[in-house]
């Protein structure tokens, strides 16, 4: 069992973003947001991802509107719960790899071929949170996903706003949003339960900056994780380290 969302940590690592287009509002049908059919849906879909190994690919990228500066590359997930999982991230000519097995978090860069290695929270996300300073990827992901989980489970200072539709991938996914405070998550959900996330855009604004990131994901929805995907075995001629 998955509890990806549990045990979540504070509201002020809710961080960083990437805007590829503002998208319009949906039509009137969502009129009471929390009841609408998109709000249904994106609780289905919390309820999957706290209840099921998930395997996933994601592409992102994410820029500074206002200081400058962009990333992008992919990342590959393997997550199985409590807090077991294994992450590669590429991009920028880097190569991350990130091995939660439930008591140790192992992160290794092949460019130095130096893995370091810290105590394993106990959930997915903590865990993950853990991690943040020394991900090549923006964690823009976690704090969505912790947001839903808010959302869920204490449903104070979030709000569902109504969102247009988009074509992702070749598939037209329901567009819905989730705002708190000065964090806006657009999220796009496959038509066909349990609604996974086809596209999450996220942006985060300060006042000083508007930082924008953008996710597309594609799913495995029949994962077949073998015992060797959340060990790591450090490559030959690596070398343990304090730090990168």
């Amino acid at each position: 069992m998955l509890e990806f969302f549990l045990k979540p940590v504070g509201a002020a690592l809710v961080g960083a973003a990437l805007l590829v287009f503002q998208p319009g509002i949906a039509n009137a049908q969502d009129a009471k947001p929390k009841d609408s059919e998109t709000a249904r849906m994106l609780r289905t879909m919390h309820g999957y991802l706290k209840t099921n190994d998930l395997a996933f690919r994601l592409q992102f990228s994410t820029s500074d509107k206002v200081l400058g500066g962009s990333r992008s590359g992919i990342a590959e997930f393997s997550v199985r719960g409590p807090n077991l999982f294994r992450v590669n991230i590429s991009g920028g000519g880097r190569s991350e790899l990130f091995v939660s097995d439930g008591k140790v978090l192992w992160v290794y860069r092949s460019a130095s071929r130096k893995f370091v290695k810290f105590a394993a929270k106990d959930s997915v996300l903590g865990t993950m949170y853990a991690a943040t300073g020394l991900m090549f990827m923006p964690t823009r992901i976690l704090d969505a996903f912790w947001t839903v989980d808010y959302l869920e489970t204490v449903d104070e200072d979030v709000r569902i706003e109504p969102l247009s539709d988009a074509q992702v991938s070749g598939r037209n996914c329901r567009g819905v949003r989730v705002v708190r405070f000065e964090d806006t998550f657009d999220f796009w959900l496959d038509p066909a339960a349990p609604h996974l996330p086809c596209k999450l855009v996220s942006r985060r604004s300060d006042g000083s900056s508007e930082a924008v990131t953008t996710h597309v994901f594609t799913w495995n929805t029949k994962p077949d994780f073998s015992a060797a995907t959340f060990q790591f075995s450090p490559p030959k001629g690596a070398r343990e380290a304090d730090a990168f």
